[in-house]
């Protein structure tokens, strides 16, 4: 009898290790994805602003010039640094829906809707409650240069844009929290896109 209670024992100890193992690959995978969603968001931002810049790079430096918008990424920048390197214009994704997802070039992709709407294939974020967004930034604007020697030359800069991609679990009630026990991803990534201005 006691060899038979201590073999229920170990098989139940044996069961309660597999259990949690596969807790710990479930809560894994998720993380994942979630750690996947938010880089495509920071991405997003990245492409948002290049077509932005490529369509209307004027516009986009006389904003940046005005500096009304102050930008995480000049958060150590001196108030006594070159002029240049204190210019900042701060998007947000609602500022590129209409210019870019739903009426620009990459709206065929994404049939008019934004990428991360969710439902929304491809580049949906899936069933998961999740609140995406992205922030872009521009910043470092480099001085002007000219490009070409015929009458059609123009003068081209060079533009830091800084993209912060987050995904943030959204609480719906009481019946469903899974959510509350989620984590905010939050991504940067940083490209230098040359621009006509």
């Amino acid at each position: 009898m006691f060899v038979v209670a201590m073999m229920i024992a170990v098989l139940a100890s044996l069961g309660v290790f597999a259990l949690a193992a596969a807790a710990t690959e479930v809560r894994m995978s998720g993380n994942e994805r979630q750690s996947t969603q938010t880089h495509y968001m920071a991405e997003y931002g990245i492409l948002a602003a290049s077509y932005e810049l490529g369509k209307n790079g004027k516009n986009e430096v006389g904003s940046m010039m005005a500096m009304k918008n102050p930008c995480v990424a000049l958060g150590n920048v001196p108030a006594t640094a070159p002029v240049n390197s204190r210019y900042c214009a701060r998007n947000e994704s609602k500022d590129y829906r209409n210019t870019v997802f739903t009426a620009g070039p990459m709206a065929a992709a994404y049939g008019g809707q934004d990428p991360y709407t969710k439902g929304i294939p491809p580049g949906s974020l899936g069933a998961v409650p999740m609140a995406p967004d992205f922030v872009v930034e521009e910043t470092d604007l480099g001085n002007a240069q000219a490009q070409g020697v015929s009458r059609d030359s123009c003068y081209t800069a060079l533009i830091t844009v800084t993209s912060y991609g987050q995904t943030q679990p959204v609480f719906q009630g009481p019946d469903n929290p899974t959510a509350r026990f989620g984590s905010e991803g939050l991504e940067i990534q940083r490209a230098q896109i040359e621009t006509r201005v």
